[in-house]
Parts: structure tokens; C-alpha cells; sequence
């Protein structure tokens, strides 16, 4: 026993000797750092440190268990600071996601000018090569960048007419929204609506800027995406030895541990994977219905395109249900080489990679793809989690079956054999100055030579090149205007209290706006002139007859279901009272006076009647087919008579909340006006 004491210090002193008399090996194309003096010494101190951390930082709260059910792993505080001018910062190990409660919303970005809220969804069908890429990544200053990219077996390819630019503005506060595409989360981590509807270009992808925007076809499609497996979080999750293998390679000095202080732990990233299913709508071509399979990520924090160096991503399902993607990563300042990664299975359980062969320099480092690309990578023991994905195998129809090479240790081997599609190659500028350009290459798999797989192989790069597509003014919402209860019975187009839906309902708000944008801007807007009748209105006409308060505050008690009674009755009923009674004299003599003044009582003009409703044509809500418009009206008796808020109150409309719409009415000229197109809502 003393022997073997005396000959660790001899086994020690060989060690530093050796190291000492050592060379630093040469990066690989002379960029990424391999194994070299103090390697493993260093591996193992990074090991230390992690796990010093991860136990200093452990908050023990219900966030936590929240995050553990959901499969996220351990949370960390939620701290922020105060940088200078107002700048939010971050100490180390702290938790920058946002919560699930947070999730049903849109997060609110940080007060940064480099802050970032991202989601990303990857999917591929396994009967064919149908697959897409979205992603809408919200930035500051109502910008907003934009992936989009569509490949369907026997027609083609197709992607947003501004790519290889991504840069749009942002439309919604509410959801990610921008250039036709909507994503909105339904329930944190298990379940995501998708939804398209506009314009994309048919034909091979695009890897330089042209004005000429080439075949664009009317594409639309709707997807409902289904969580199948935990989340892998980045903050959390990511192995240990993985991580130390990468900071081992590097040399160790103080600019590089500033460096690695000022870079980590800005930006929170998770990623999931899910099943999709919906329908698609080219023009052109049939309706096809789609089930496919694929990622879901979402990163939140500060982040600048120009920090990474290279990457590539390795990104798969495999056809027994295991989801894996492996990350090759090297930043511009810090670790220049790093394998990260994870396997996630249907069971609920998830490992994180540990080691791979995979070498940034191998993969495509001088920009050109080859044709097949062979990986290795080892997993750690798999974990699992006490929370729904347990269940998820029971809900999806996959083939289980372990393809896979068990280890010793409880880790598990893979070999990955992939063969890119160069055909399928999108390329993407990111960052407000074309930072980074990145392709995104659909690729077949393999999984231990047997096991098939459909996914990408995405490959990053800087940009030294600028920026070559024209800058983006981003947009700004039109906000209405803020103005005193309004009792006016009836306003004009051009007042500005008409420019608020809750005076005047969303259209007639709508069209005032126009008008007021028209004014204001220049924009070429047709806004014929005209009036609104008011809610204060309607509220007025409702004090004026008891039966149709009374007839109102019933229907309202069955829908709520205070009270018992047929609704579809009840509101025929309702209808039918408000043709019948007579309109009040005050509003019909304000309606009178403001067709006069407004010189719309002429022999040769026609007027057009149509409803508008609060809360109606909102993000939220639409009540096409619902309101009533009527056309070619002449003078004010015509008129007059449709203006009796024809609301049609049947039963579907009115459960779907759209008793809280007050109606208001609008007239206006159809001087110069043919007919009007009408768009059906979803």
C-alpha cells in the first residue's frame, strides 16, 4: 500500500514534465484548438467548476419543480441587472427563459440592443421529402428576421420572395407574426398553431440578393404541433464533460477567461420535438393534408450573430422515434471547438452527448458540401423525467426499437451516416448587417447503418461581405388616438374620435384611420367620405326601449349559463326585436345632419350601410359572414331604414364571445365604388 502511495508523486512529476517539455499542437486549419499541454488536468478542473456551480446556483423553488415536470431540467434565479443606460445584464448562472406562465404570451424583449425572442420549427414527412423550415425571430425596433423555407415532393421548392434576405418587420405584440407567417403557442411546451397564407418563390433556393423577384405562387397551410418529447435546455442540460473537453482545448489566460465571463449566459435556448399535422394549399395544385415530424427551439436573451465563428448542425429523427442533434460549435472569442448535443426518446428519458468525433474542420470549413459525412458520438446515461412526455409513446405512432451500442458505463454509442440533398440548400443572411449566412441542407440519415432518419445538416458561416439587400424601414403600427368619452351619436370619417374601435366599432375605426394615414403620410388610400353612428348610440337606443335591455340581459344569463333556456332562440328573438323598433329620433336627426353637412344627400349619390363591432377584425377575432352591409342605397330614407345594428345573433357566433362586440354602424359614399371583395377568415 505505501509503494503504490509513493508512486502517485512519480506519476505526478512525469506528468508536468512531460507537459512542460510539450509543444502546442497546431489548430486544425489553423483555427480550432485541439488536445494539448495540460489537457486533461484542465477537462477535469472544468468538470469541478461546473458542478461547483450548478450546486451554488440550485434555488430549490417551485419554478424549479415546474421546470422538472416539464422536462427543462433545474432552473437557476431569475436575475437581472441594470447595466449602463438602462441595459439589462446578467451574472452568470442565472435563468434567462422565460417560465411557462410567461410562454403564453409573447415574451417582452430585454432592453438590449442586441435582445432576442426566436422560434424556430424544423419538420419532415417520412413517406417523402416534404419538409419545412420556419423561423421568426423577434428583434428591437419592430424588426424581425424570418426563415421560410418549403419543399414538397412532386412540385418543388419554395421560399420567402425576400430570402437570402431575412429581415422583415414584426406585425403582432401578441404572437410571432411577420412576412404571412404566424406562429402561437396554445399551451406551454405542448402545443404550437402554424399558420401561412401570402406569397413564396418557386425554384431553386437563392445564395445572392436580386431585385427580380422570380415565380411566386399563392401558398397556404396550417399546422397543429403536438410535443412528443421532453425539452432539452441548453442552459441546463448540456454535458459536462462535453463542455470541459471544449475549454480544455484552449489556452488558459486571463483574456480568455474575461472573454468567457462576458460571452456565457446570455442567451436561454431549448429545444423540443413534436409531431405536425395539418394541411397544405399551393396554387395550382391539390389540397394535400401533411403529417410530419420535427423540432421545435425557442431562444430568448441577448445574442450577436457576429459572436460565432462556425458552426454546423447535425438535425434528426430517426424512424424508431429518437430525436437527436448534435452541435459543432466554435466562437470568435473563446472555445474555437465544441461538440454538444443531446438524444431525446419518446419514453420521457433524454441524454446528453459527451463526445464525438465530429470536427468543424472536416465539415465543410471551405464552404463547399460533400457528398457523404460518417460521425460518431457517445450520449451519457439517460435521465428521466416524472412528467407527461412519459406518456407520449402511447400517442404517436411510432416503431420502438433500441439502435443503439450500450456501454459499460451506461452510455450509449451512435454512428451517424448522412448524405446531403445539395439541391435542397436554402442559404440565409441573419443580423441587421448580413452578420452570418447560414444553410440549412435537407440530408438523409442513417443511424448505425440501419436505422433511417430524415432531417438537416445546418451550416454557419460569418459574413465579411455587409449587408447587399436594400436597409428595412420597419413599419410602425398605426396606435389610436387617445380621446374623451365620447358622446356624439354620430361622427364624421375625418373626426378623430372615430379613429377608436371602442366609439365606433373596428371598421368604421379602421377606415377613419386609413383616412387619417392618407393625411398624415401620403399614403394612396381610397377613402370615400362618411359617417359612423356611434355605441353611444346603440346604448342610447336601448335606454329608450326597455324590451331590447331586457331581451339582451337574458341572453346574455343563458350564454353564461346563470340561466337555463334555448340561445339560438333567444337571439332570433333579439334580432327580430331590434328590426322592429322604431329608431330613436335623436339619432336619426343626427344622421340626417351629418349626411347633409357632408353634402351625401344628392340625387346622384348611393350609399353603402355595414355594421362594425367592437372586438370585431381584431388578431384575435374576425366576424366575417356574421354583420350585414348593404349597397347602393339612395338618400336618407334608404338608408335610414337598414340602420337598425342588424347583428345576427345565431348560436355559434354568440358563444364565440361575439356578444362582447357593441355594434356600431357605418355609411359612406359608393361614389366611385364597384363592388367590394370579401376575404373569409379562418
Amino acid at each position: 500500500m505505501i509503494g503504490l502511495l509513493l508512486l502517485v508523486p512519480v506519476f505526478l512529476c512525469i506528468y508536468v514534465v512531460k507537459n512542460l517539455l510539450q509543444e502546442d499542437p497546431i489548430p486544425l486549419n489553423g483555427r480550432y484548438s485541439v488536445p494539448g499541454r495540460w489537457y486533461a488536468l484542465k477537462e477535469l478542473l472544468a468538470v469541478i467548476l461546473y458542478h461547483i456551480n450548478r450546486r451554488k446556483n440550485r434555488t430549490g423553488t417551485k419554478t424549479d419543480l415546474e421546470r422538472e415536470n416539464m422536462g427543462l431540467g433545474h432552473n437557476r434565479a431569475e436575475e437581472f441587472r441594470i447595466g449602463k443606460d438602462g441595459i439589462e445584464s446578467r451574472e452568470t448562472g442565472t435563468f434567462l427563459g422565460p417560465s411557462s406562465e410567461e410562454m403564453k404570451c409573447v415574451p417582452k424583449l430585454l432592453n438590449h440592443p442586441r435582445a432576442i425572442n426566436s422560434v424556430h420549427f424544423i419538420g419532415f414527412t417520412e413517406t417523402d421529402k416534404t419538409l419545412f423550415v420556419l423561423r421568426l425571430c423577434k428583434r428591437p425596433n419592430g424588426l424581425c428576421e424570418i426563415w421560410l423555407f418549403l419543399r414538397v415532393e412532386g412540385i418543388g421548392n419554395f421560399e420567402h420572395p425576400i430570402h437570402p434576405d431575412a429581415l422583415i418587420s414584426a406585425e403582432s405584440e401578441k404572437c410571432w407574426s411577420g412576412g404571412g407567417l404566424k406562429l402561437e403557442c396554445l399551451e406551454p411546451y405542448r402545443w404550437w398553431r402554424i399558420s401561412f397564407n401570402g406569397l413564396l418563390r418557386k425554384g431553386p433556393c437563392r445564395h445572392e440578393w436580386r431585385e427580380e423577384e422570380g415565380e411566386l405562387l399563392h401558398v397556404k397551410f396550417r399546422f397543429i404541433w403536438s410535443a412528443f418529447t421532453c425539452v432539452f435546455d441548453f442552459d441546463t442540460d448540456i454535458h459536462p464533460w462535453a463542455q470541459a473537453q471544449g475549454i480544455a482545448k484552449e489556452k488558459w489566460n486571463a483574456g480568455f477567461i474575461v472573454n468567457m465571463n462576458a460571452c456565457c449566459q446570455q442567451l436561454s435556448h431549448h429545444e423540443q420535438w413534436g409531431q405536425f399535422v395539418g394541411k397544405l394549399e399551393i396554387e395550382g395544385h391539390d389540397k394535400k393534408e401533411l403529417l410530419l415530424r420535427g423540432l421545435r427551439s425557442h431562444s430568448f436573451g441577448i445574442w450577436k450573430w457576429a459572436d460565432i465563428y462556425r458552426y454546423s448542425a447535425f438535425i434528426v429523427h430517426f424512424e424508431n422515434g429518437i430525436s437527436v442533434n448534435l452541435l459543432c460549435i466554435s466562437f470568435q472569442t473563446t472555445i474555437t471547438h465544441m461538440n454538444i448535443g443531446y438524444v431525446l426518446f419518446l419514453n420521457g428519458k433524454k441524454a446528453a452527448i459527451d463526445w464525438s468525433d465530429a470536427s468543424l474542420a472536416d465539415i465543410a470549413d471551405d464552404g463547399i458540401i460533400a457528398d457523404l459525412y460518417k460521425v460518431n458520438f457517445t450520449a451519457g446515461e439517460m435521465r428521466e423525467h416524472n412528467s407527461w412526455h412519459r406518456e407520449a409513446h402511447d400517442s404517436f405512432d411510432f416503431h420502438i426499437s433500441q439502435s443503439y451500442l450500450t456501454m459499460p458505463n451506461g452510455g450509449m454509442y451512435f454512428n451517424l451516416t448522412v448524405t446531403p440533398d445539395k439541391s435542397a440548400c436554402p442559404l440565409l443572411y441573419s443580423g441587421l448587417g448580413w452578420e452570418s449566412r447560414t444553410f440549412g441542407c435537407v440530408a438523409n440519415y442513417r443511424l448505425n447503418l440501419t436505422t433511417r432518419g430524415w432531417g438537416l445538416i445546418q451550416l454557419y458561416y460569418r459574413n465579411e461581405s455587409g449587408r447587399q439587400a436594400p436597409d428595412i424601414i420597419p413599419s410602425g403600427k398605426f396606435q389610436e388616438p387617445v380621446v374623451p368619452l365620447c358622446s356624439k351619436l354620430v361622427l364624421a370619417l375625418s373626426d378623430e374620435a372615430c379613429q377608436c374601435a371602442a366609439v365606433v366599432g373596428s371598421k368604421g375605426a379602421q377606415l377613419a384611420q386609413l383616412m387619417e394615414m392618407q393625411k398624415r403620410f401620403g399614403y394612396q388610400f381610397s377613402v370615400p367620405t362618411g359617417i359612423c353612428v356611434t355605441i353611444a348610440a346603440l346604448k342610447h337606443q336601448m335606454k329608450m326601449n326597455g324590451s331590447l335591455q331586457e331581451v339582451v340581459a337574458e341572453m346574455n344569463d343563458v350564454a353564461c349559463t346563470r340561466k337555463k333556456g334555448n340561445l339560438q332562440e333567444l337571439c332570433k328573438r333579439c334580432v327580430e326585436l331590434f328590426r322592429r323598433t322604431k329608431l330613436a329620433p335623436e339619432i336619426e336627426s343626427a344622421i340626417h345632419d351629418q349626411l347633409a353637412e357632408l353634402r351625401l344627400l344628392g340625387a346622384e349619390e348611393r350609399l353603402a350601410v355595414r355594421s362594425s363591432a367592437v372586438g370585431e377584425d381584431t388578431e384575435d377575432t374576425s366576424a366575417a359572414g356574421q354583420l350585414e352591409t348593404k349597397l347602393g342605397l339612395k338618400g336618407f330614407e334608404q338608408a335610414n331604414d337598414y340602420v337598425h345594428w342588424r347583428l345576427r345573433f345565431d348560436c355559434q357566433a354568440y358563444v364565440q364571445k361575439y356578444t362582447r362586440m357593441l355594434p356600431g354602424l357605418n355609411l359612406y359614399s359608393c361614389r366611385g365604388y364597384g363592388w367590394h371583395y370579401l376575404v373569409f377568415a379562418e
